[in-house]
């Protein structure tokens, strides 16, 4: 926590926003009841009180015992991973189903927290088009929008070593079955034709509130930000710029 502190003093005295988040490579929440990492993170922004958002990623449902422990801080992002009730039911075992997501993502919000969700990896199958819309719609239906920090979207992209290794340990699964190309990060991903036709399903929800909340693209390039969100962003350092602002003002809004 020593390193972590610094860093956190650091960007406090420069007034420097930090976004940190948590859970891109195993589940912020998952053993949450054995580790108390993230209890203890959100017990460190209350002590610390810094200019920066914590994010929690996150595919499990969160009891109100849980989110009772600590005192409101929209700082504090509980972000979770969505899709498809096909993809998780087939691909997503031992998670939660949608629903209970959204509904623990109420609970935060009641209990004075910001919320996120992520569409990644976007999968592609035959009635994907169809059911993307449909999950990002219930979000919007069930939590208010002015309570989302951000929606990203990605599809489907891993490094190519890690097909075997999926493959070996969940024989059933079949989310390699489509043509893929090796990208510039040396990462396997949809042709872009392909990923356009997924994100463009979305477009008509997104239109809706683009005024009301951030989506951001994980992965992509600008003809993507271009076409889908119509916004000029060509670089990862203007993706930073954009959340940037969203962490100020949630952090603002905590000492206000």
């Amino acid at each position: 926590m020593s390193e972590l502190e610094k860093i956190l003093d650091e960007h406090k005295k420069q007034k420097k926003v930090l976004r940190i988040g948590t859970g891109e490579f195993a589940d912020s929440m998952a053993l949450e009841s054995i580790s108390n990492v993230s209890e203890i993170l959100i017990n460190f922004w209350e002590e610390k009180d810094p200019l920066a958002v914590l994010e929690l990623k996150t595919k499990v449902a969160i009891s109100e015992n849980y989110f009772s422990k600590f005192k409101p801080d929209p700082r504090i992002i509980f972000a979770w991973s969505v899709n498809t009730e096909k993809i998780i039911k087939e691909e997503e075992k031992g998670t939660a189903p949608l629903e209970k997501r959204l509904e623990s993502a109420k609970k935060a919000i009641n209990f004075g927290f910001t919320v996120a969700f992520h569409f990644d990896p976007i999968i592609f199958y035959e009635d994907a088009e169809k059911e993307y819309p449909k999950v990002l719609e219930k979000i919007l239906n069930t939590i208010p929008p002015e309570k989302i920090a951000w929606i990203s979207l990605g599809t489907l992209r891993y490094p190519k070593e890690l097909k075997i290794i999926a493959e070996k340990r969940f024989p059933k699964t079949k989310i390699y079955s489509q043509e893929f190309i090796e990208g510039l990060d040396d990462k396997k991903r949809y042709f872009i034709d392909l990923r356009k036709k997924l994100y463009i399903s979305f477009k008509k929800v997104i239109n809706e509130v683009k005024d009301l909340v951030t989506f951001y693209f994980c992965m992509e390039g600008e003809r993507i930000w271009e076409e889908i969100l119509e916004k000029n962003v060509t670089s990862s350092f203007e993706v930073k710029l954009l959340l940037d602002k969203v962490a100020l003002k949630l952090c603002y809004g905590k000492n206000n």
